[in-house]
């Protein structure tokens, strides 16, 4: 199973390679990328069937790789850190969503379920996914100094950059 590591974190890159190389030797990893942009071009020019895919990536989040694609030809199995309020929507049509630290155990286990689904699911998976983030997507939480404070989607007018921080308003 011809597979796309998605991940801009180097440890977390080489964690997922020695997981699944130990786990799931069936999967060969094409190549670790560390952007959307870079992903986009990997997938147009090879047949990968899998892609792991973190969500907090530089420049672009994970979930933008499918606005360059109308029907994905390969599953996706989220792997981030982030649990916030995403994760409901993903369990519900994702393969799988994966919390770091992630076990071999549970990288064994979606892996599986990916191997079980055809391209044509993957489709049906990804609409799900899309509808589901969209009617769970009503609160945002947002790192501050003191930890996260939560705001409703809906009330963000714009965000502009101003440095290495994003003021919202």
């Amino acid at each position: 199973m011809k597979t796309l590591i998605v991940e801009d974190e180097l440890a977390s890159r080489k964690l997922l390679e020695e997981l699944l190389a130990a786990y799931c030797p069936e999967v060969e990893v094409v190549v670790a990328v560390t952007t959307v942009a870079d992903a986009v071009k990997v997938i147009k020019q090879k047949e990968v069937q899998l892609v792991l895919l973190d969500i907090e990536l530089p420049r672009e989040d994970g979930l933008s790789l499918f606005r360059y694609f109308d029907q994905p030809g390969f599953a996706t199995i989220f792997t981030t850190s982030y649990d916030e309020y995403a994760i409901e929507a993903f369990k519900l049509s994702a393969i799988d969503y994966l919390l770091k630290p992630i076990s071999g155990d549970e990288l064994f286990r979606a892996v599986q379920k990916a191997k079980k689904q055809t391209p044509g699911e993957y489709v049906s998976a990804l609409q799900d996914l899309q509808t589901s983030w969209m009617k769970k997507a009503e609160k945002i939480g947002l790192p501050t100094m003191s930890g996260f404070e939560f705001y409703k989607v809906r009330d963000i007018i714009r965000a502009e950059a101003d440095g290495r921080c994003t003021e919202i308003h």
